[in-house]
C-alpha cells in the first residue's frame, strides 16, 4: 500500500480525505450548494483543484453529515458517455438483476431521457430510501470530443438535466468542468440555465491554506516538512508562469521528495534540490522514466503518447489537450503486442509518478476496454518532449490530409493524370512515408482513412514522374547526340578553315618577307650608290680644295701652264705626276684630271676608262693606279 501522503498529477481519490488540506471552508460552501439547488457545476481553470475537491472533500462529508445512505456514481464523458454510465451503474452489483452493459442500455434506449430515473426507481430506490449522488468529472470532454456526435452529446445532457428535475427522486448531479469551456454550454437548451443556479467556482488557495497543504499531510504520517523548505515552495511557487499547473507542479514535487526521503523523519532543502525543484520536477520525472527504456521502448512511448494527446483551439488560442483511448486502440496503433505496450503504461502511471491513469494501485491490469488517459494537462505543459512530439504528429496529421485531399480530387477527376503530384511534391511526400514514424492504415483512420486510397494515389504519381523522366532523358540523349555532330561538324569546319587560314598567313608572310627582301636589296643599292656618290663628290672636293689652294701659289700657276703647253706629251704628263706628288697632291684626282682633260686619249678610251674605273674595287683602282703612276714616272 502506498504511504504517499501526496498524490502528484492525480486528484485526491475519496480515501485520501485524511490528507487532504486547505479547503475546509469550500467544502462547506459547495455542500450548501449542491443540498439547495441538486445540480452543481464545480467550474474553474484546469489544475485549480476540481476533481480533489469533490472527491476528497465533497463526497466524504456527504457520507458523515447525512443519516441516508449514498449510491455514489462516478464517471466521465470520455468517447462514450451513456456506456460510462452504465459502467458506474454496473459497477454497483447489487443495484440490478441482470447487470450487464446490454440490459442497462435497454432503459436508456427505451425510456430517453428518464432512463436513468427509471433504473434507479425499479432497481434501487423501491428497496430503501437512498441519495444518488451522479459526478460527471471532466464535464468539458464532452465539448472536445470530436468522437462523439452531438446527438449523442444532447441525449446525455438532456439526461442529467431531467434526472436532477424529478423532485421526488433524490437524484443530485455534480460536474466538473473547465472554465475556458463553460461558454459552449450554451449549445445545450437548458444547461445554461440550471448552471447558473448551481455555479460554484473553485476559490484559489490562500497562503496560509497552501501552507496547510504542504505541511500536514507529512504530520499526518508521522513526519514534517522543513519550515525553510515549506517557506521556499511558497515563495517559488509563485514563479510558475501558467498558474494552473501551480497546484499540479507542487503536488507532484512533494510526491518526489517523499519518495527521494526514503523515510527519513523529514523533507528538507536537499530532497527539493535532488526533484530538480518545482519548474523541473515534472520533466526530470518524465525523463529519467524515459530513458531508462531501449530504442524500442521509446518509440513505443512515443507513439502511445502522440496517440493520446492532440492539438486544439480553445478560445481561439491553440493548446495540446488530453485524448482519452481505449487500451485496444492504443496497441493497434502501436503495432506491438499488449504485453510491451503495457510495460510502457505501467511505467508511466505507477504509484510514484501517476503521469497515467487508472492508477497502478487501482488497477494493476490492464484490460483492453480500459480507458487510457494524461492525469494532468500539467504534464504536457512542462514535458518538452512531450510537447515535440504532438508538434510531429500535427505536422504529419496535415502532411496525411494534404495528401487525401490530392487523392479525393484525383478520383473525382476520373484519375486523370493532370491531377497527379508533380515531382518536388512527390519527393516530399515519399521521403515523409519513410520517415521513422512510418505511417499505417491504422493511424491514418484517425485522420480521415482511405490509406490505400492515398497509397495508390501515390504510386500512379510515380510511374507518371517516371515515364517523364523516361521520355526527358530520351530527349536529353537525342539533344546530347545532335549537339555531338555538330560539334564534330564545326570541328571540322573550323580545322579546315583553321588551315586555311594558317595557308594564307603563310603566303602573307613570304610576300611580305619577300616584298621586304625587295626592299632592303634595293635600300641597300641605293644607299651603295649614294655612298659612291657622296665618296666621289668628297674626292672631287678635296682635288678641287687642293686645286684652289693652289690657285693661290704661283708656283702651281707656271705648272699648269706649262702642264697646257705640254700635256699632249707623254713628259709633261710625268711631269704633272711628279709635281702633284711633290705638293702631297692625291695622285688619284690629278690622274682624273690629267686624263679627262689630256688630248693624248681619245673620247673612246676617256669612256672606257670611266666605265672600268667605276666598276673596279678599291682595292683594284689602287693597283691599277700603282701601274699607271710606273709607266708615267718610268725615265
Amino acid at each position: 500500500m502506498n504511504n504517499n501522503p501526496y498524490p502528484g498529477l492525480r486528484p485526491f481519490s475519496r480515501n485520501e480525505t485524511n490528507v487532504f488540506f486547505g479547503r475546509d471552508k469550500h467544502i462547506k460552501q459547495l455542500l450548501d450548494l449542491l443540498q439547495e439547488t441538486r445540480f452543481v457545476s464545480v467550474t474553474g481553470l484546469s489544475g485549480c483543484g476540481k476533481s480533489s475537491l469533490v472527491h476528497a472533500g465533497l463526497i466524504p462529508s456527504l457520507e458523515i453529515a447525512e443519516t441516508n445512505e449514498w449510491l455514489i456514481l462516478e464517471m466521465r464523458p470520455s468517447v462514450s458517455p451513456l456506456n460510462n454510465l452504465s459502467q458506474a451503474l454496473i459497477k454497483q452489483g447489487s443495484l440490478m438483476q441482470e447487470n450487464s452493459l446490454e440490459n442497462v442500455l435497454k432503459y436508456f434506449y427505451s425510456y430517453g431521457h428518464l432512463g436513468l430515473v427509471r433504473i434507479l426507481q425499479e432497481n434501487l430506490l423501491s428497496k430503501k430510501p437512498t441519495n444518488v449522488l451522479l459526478i460527471v468529472d471532466q464535464f468539458e470532454e464532452l465539448f472536445n470530443e470530436e468522437r462523439i456526435s452531438f446527438k449523442d452529446k444532447e441525449f446525455f445532457v438532456n439526461l442529467l438535466l431531467s434526472s436532477s428535475e424529478k423532485r421526488g427522486i433524490p437524484i443530485y448531479i455534480v460536474i466538473t468542468v473547465r472554465s475556458e469551456t463553460i461558454g459552449q454550454c450554451a449549445l445545450f437548451r437548458g444547461l445554461t440555465e440550471t448552471i447558473n443556479k448551481g455555479q460554484f467556482f473553485v476559490p484559489t488557495l490562500t497562503k496560509q491554506e497552501l501552507y496547510e497543504a504542504i505541511v500536514y499531510p507529512s504530520k499526518v504520517k508521522g513526519r514534517k516538512v522543513d519550515e525553510k523548505l515549506a517557506k521556499i515552495l511558497l515563495y517559488d511557487i509563485d514563479s510558475i508562469e501558467n498558474h494552473t499547473d501551480q497546484l499540479p507542479i507542487l503536488q507532484h514535487c512533494l510526491m518526489r521528495m517523499w519518495e527521494k526521503s526514503k523515510g527519513h523523519i523529514e523533507l528538507t532543502l536537499t530532497n527539493y534540490r535532488s526533484v530538480g525543484k518545482l519548474e523541473e520536477s515534472i520533466s526530470a520525472h518524465a525523463e529519467e522514466i524515459f530513458r531508462g527504456f531501449d530504442e524500442e521502448k521509446r518509440w513505443l512511448t512515443e507513439r502511445i503518447f502522440r496517440y493520446i494527446t492532440e492539438k486544439s483551439v480553445i478560445d481561439q488560442l491553440p493548446t495540446i489537450k488530453r485524448r482519452p483511448a481505449p487500451l485496444a486502440d492504443i496497441v493497434t496503433i502501436a503495432e506491438s503486442d499488449a504485453s510491451e505496450v503495457n510495460e510502457v503504461l505501467n511505467a508511466f502511471r505507477a504509484q510514484a509518478c501517476c503521469f497515467l491513469i487508472p492508477e497502478y494501485d487501482k488497477k494493476e491490469k490492464l484490460m483492453l476496454d480500459d480507458i487510457i488517459d494524461i492525469s494532468h494537462e500539467s504534464f504536457i505543459r512542462q514535458w518538452p518532449r512531450l510537447n515535440s512530439w504532438v508538434k510531429k504528429e500535427e505536422k504529419s496529421a496535415n502532411i496525411y490530409q494534404e495528401l487525401l485531399k490530392s487523392a479525393t480530387n484525383w478520383e473525382g477527376h476520373k484519375k486523370h493524370k493532370e491531377y497527379l503530384l508533380g515531382k518536388l511534391d512527390l519527393n516530399n511526400y515519399l521521403q515523409w512515408l519513410k520517415r521513422d514514424d512510418k505511417p499505417s492504415a491504422i493511424w491514418a483512420k484517425r485522420y480521415g482513412g482511405n490509406f490505400d486510397s492515398v497509397l495508390n494515389f501515390i504510386e500512379h504519381s510515380k510511374r507518371k514522374n517516371l515515364n517523364r523522366r523516361i521520355v526527358l532523358w530520351a530527349i536529353v540523349i537525342s539533344i546530347t547526340v545532335l549537339i555531338t555532330k555538330i560539334i564534330i561538324q564545326n570541328d571540322l569546319i573550323d580545322q579546315v578553315l583553321e588551315e586555311k587560314a594558317k595557308t594564307e598567313e603563310a603566303y602573307q608572310i613570304v610576300e611580305i618577307e619577300k616584298k621586304q627582301a625587295l626592299e632592303a636589296e634595293k635600300q641597300a643599292k641605293d644607299e651603295r650608290k649614294k655612298a659612291e656618290e657622296t665618296a666621289q663628290k668628297a674626292q672631287r672636293g678635296q682635288v678641287e680644295a687642293q686645286i684652289s689652294l693652289l690657285n693661290n701659289q704661283h708656283e702651281f700657276k707656271q705648272v699648269l701652264r706649262l702642264s697646257s703647253q705640254y700635256l699632249s706629251t707623254f713628259q709633261r704628263h710625268r711631269e704633272f705626276v711628279t709635281w702633284g706628288e711633290k705638293n702631297s697632291i692625291p695622285l688619284i684626282p690629278l690622274l682624273q684630271i690629267m686624263i679627262e682633260s689630256s688630248e693624248s686619249f681619245t673620247e673612246e678610251q676617256k669612256q672606257i676608262w670611266q666605265n672600268d674605273f667605276s666598276t673596279m674595287t678599291e682595292e683594284q683602282r689602287n693597283r691599277f693606279f700603282k701601274n699607271l703612276r710606273s709607266e708615267l714616272l718610268e725615265p
